[in-house]
């Protein structure tokens, strides 16, 4: 059976992300047929896709590199800014840090300003641009509900809504949008069902499956995310049968994408395979130190390494672990901040007697 997540989050913050997963559905509902729409011919899918391709790589500068020819072939449109303040985002999200908000605010915006431009020409790709600045607009959202501004995150929100809910009733064919569809579905039966209790709410995560394989197969900008959706669908499913060899055949490919390296780790806590997690944690605490990654990606990983050491009888191991967890406290950035996995490291410390002096 599968099992659903228990306790975490409030009502109100499951409400909101639901709110943010409705905005991908109404993007994915969007999609009539199997066919791309026209697109203008400054659009090079072939650049697109290989600035893509790098960021799944994790080689962020020769990403932006591509997004940044193509805005300087193209300086009005606002394709490029988005795909820039992709780059950036997606930094922010594997390494948990605001380092980058700066320069992905400066893209995201005027991202948004130049869609809106375009939108105003009604010239013959007005659903392309409207495209854009709905997506946008809701991708703008969620970077500022990280910041918990909860408020300004549901306006940007709900205008996104409004324009996807218009290309939805004109039928606006994407087959990204698969993707979207696929996580809105999973997503839906996933936090209704553990948060909200709404037992009216269709398990629709088998068709999920369906939608997310479909991406992976058909779009043309998101078959990364697609196939790392999967991952971690599966992985909360338990759903393991061949997914270690998926992914470590996917990390030969991407040997540095550090979302790889958390899904393995994952898998392995599930397993509870403890003689793996520790060389595995290792490897993806070097990846964070050569990104400068911020304080709580390294909470996460050093949390698994401490309880498959505890599992193996390794204290003196162990206590070096939890110190390392306890130094990163006071310098977490706002919104960043995990409590729960410093709160668990002390009272492991107390546990195995090596508390060490730790400020509580």
């Amino acid at each position: 059976m599968p099992r659903y997540p228990q306790g975490g989050g409030t009502v109100k913050k499951m409400q909101f992300k639901n709110i943010i997963l409705s905005l991908f559905c109404l993007y994915a509902l969007s999609l009539a047929s199997d066919l791309l729409p026209e697109f203008p011919s400054f659009i090079k899918t072939g650049q697109i896709t290989s600035g893509i391709d790098h960021i799944a790589a994790c080689r962020f500068p020769q990403a932006l590199e591509v997004f940044e020819n193509f805005r300087k072939e193209n300086p009005e449109e606002p394709f490029p800014y988005i795909l820039s303040a992709l780059v950036y985002a997606v930094q922010m999200n594997y390494f948990k840090t605001f380092r980058f908000e700066n320069d992905f605010l400066i893209n995201i915006n005027k991202a948004i300003i130049l869609s809106e431009k375009k939108i105003k020409t009604s010239g013959p790709y007005n659903d392309l641009y409207r495209f854009l600045y709905a997506g946008a607009l809701g991708y703008k959202g969620l970077y500022i509900m990280q910041k918990e501004n909860i408020l300004s995150a549901y306006g940007l929100g709900t205008a996104s809504l409004k324009i996807f809910r218009k290309l939805e009733e004109e039928k606006y064919p994407l087959p990204d949008i698969y993707y979207a569809l696929g996580i809105y579905y999973y997503y839906r039966s996933f936090y209704s069902r553990a948060f909200l209790w709404l037992p009216s709410v269709p398990d629709d995560r088998k068709n999920s499956y369906i939608y997310i394989k479909n991406a992976g197969q058909n779009a043309v900008f998101l078959r990364h995310e697609a196939f790392f959706a999967n991952i971690t669908m599966r992985i909360n499913d338990r759903l393991t049968d061949g997914l270690e060899s998926e992914i470590i055949d996917d990390m030969r490919r991407f040997p540095e994408n550090i979302f790889l390296h958390y899904k393995l780790l994952d898998l392995y806590t599930l397993l509870e395979e403890n003689h793996k997690i520790l060389p595995a944690a290792d490897e993806a605490e070097k990846l964070l130190l050569r990104f400068q990654a911020g304080p709580a990606a390294f909470l996460r990983i050093y949390w698994q390494k401490a309880k498959a050491q505890r599992a193996l009888g390794m204290t003196a191991e162990l206590s070096v672990t939890l110190q390392k967890m306890l130094s990163l406290e006071k310098t977490m950035e706002k919104c960043f901040s995990d409590e729960k996995y410093i709160s668990r490291a002390k009272k492991l410390l107390r546990r195995t007697g090596s508390f060490g002096g730790a400020n509580d």
